[in-house]
C-alpha cells in the first residue's frame, strides 16, 4: 500500500504490552532448603516434631515464613499447636477449623504467629508465618 494507504488500525508488533509489577526477591531476605533449620525463627515458636521443614525463608519486613509437612492427621497437629503455644506464653488470638485446613493465630511480645495446618494428597502441610504485630 502507498503511505497515504496506511492501514488505520495500531500495528500489533510496535504495541508496547503494559508492564506488571514482578515482585523480585529483596536481598533483605534469607531462605533456607529442605535440610537447613528454618533461619531467624526464636525457640519459643514451636515446630510440629516428625514434621520435615520444605524451606523456610526471613526478611524483616515480612517476618520469618516456615513450611513443613507431617504424615500427622491436621486435627492432631491443631490440638498439639494450641497446647504448645499455649505453653510458651503465646496468647491464643483466634483458631478456626474447615474440613481441610485449620488456623490459629497467636501473640506475643509485639510478635503474631499464624499457623495454617492444611490436608494435602501427601500428608498435612504446616505454615507458619511469625512476623511483627501491626498497631491498633
Amino acid at each position: 500500500p502507498r503511505p497515504s494507504e496506511a492501514p488505520s488500525e495500531p500495528d500489533p508488533i510496535t504495541e508496547t504490552p503494559p508492564l506488571v509489577p514482578v515482585e523480585i526477591p529483596k536481598p533483605d531476605m534469607a531462605f533456607s532448603g529442605p535440610s537447613e533449620p528454618p533461619s531467624g525463627l526464636s525457640d519459643d515458636v514451636p515446630l510440629f516434631p516428625d514434621a520435615t521443614t520444605l524451606g523456610s525463608m526471613t526478611s524483616p519486613t515480612r517476618g520469618t515464613i516456615v513450611n513443613l509437612n507431617s504424615p500427622e492427621p491436621a486435627d492432631a497437629i491443631f490440638a498439639w499447636y494450641l497446647d504448645e503455644l499455649a505453653k510458651r506464653g503465646w496468647t491464643l488470638d483466634k483458631q478456626s477449623t474447615t474440613t481441610f485446613s485449620h488456623l490459629v493465630t497467636a501473640t506475643k511480645d509485639a510478635r503474631r504467629a499464624t499457623i495454617l495446618i492444611k490436608t494435602g494428597p501427601a500428608g498435612t502441610a504446616i505454615l507458619i508465618t511469625v512476623a511483627q504485630a501491626s498497631g491498633g
